[in-house]
């Protein structure tokens, strides 16, 4: 299928999903909005369909790096130790490198912390889970001069992912 044919189904298909949307999650959304435009956010829509975690960071980074780079890199990192015990938590990390290595497997906030890591950046998301934002912070110093990446997320019901 040519590029062009699949950008449009893949437009089609996101034009279905905001209309499916309830009126609870239209007004988180709007809710958002706001916010984001009061601390000067820009908003920009990403096509990383189920890859969108990591399509975001790679256009904050301003294609320093694919989202498939990014995805590899971030897996590494975990499977190197070097991402905080107490940001994995209870998970497995075997099994979440094996699972996060997955073309589509959806971000979480370990992902997001070893992006932090992998950045040298600290990463900020504003969310519709809750007023403050998320932070993670790289474990060393970040980078002389580097403002935090900043994402939006809006929290579908019952799929708490990035």
């Amino acid at each position: 299928m040519p590029a062009d044919d699949e950008q449009m189904q893949l437009a089609l298909a996101l034009s279905i999903s905001e209309m499916a949307k309830s009126p609870q999650e239209v007004d988180r959304e709007r809710e958002l909005d706001q916010r984001c435009a009061q601390a000067g956010l820009e908003k920009r829509q990403v096509f990383g369909v189920r890859n969108c975690l990591f399509e975001s960071v790679a256009v904050l980074l301003g294609g320093f790096a694919t989202k498939e780079a990014l995805r590899a890199s971030a897996v590494a990192l975990v499977r190197a130790g070097r991402v905080a015990p107490d940001v994995i938590g209870t998970v497995d990390p075997v099994a979440w490198c094996d699972e996060m290595s997955r073309n589509g497997a959806w971000g979480d906030n370990i992902a997001l912390q070893a992006l932090s890591e992998l950045t040298e950046r600290p990463i900020r998301v504003l969310s519709s889970l809750q007023r403050e934002p998320f932070a993670f912070n790289p474990s060393a110093a970040p980078m002389a001069n580097s403002s935090p990446l900043w994402l939006r997320h809006i929290a579908p019901a019952g799929r708490a992912h990035y």
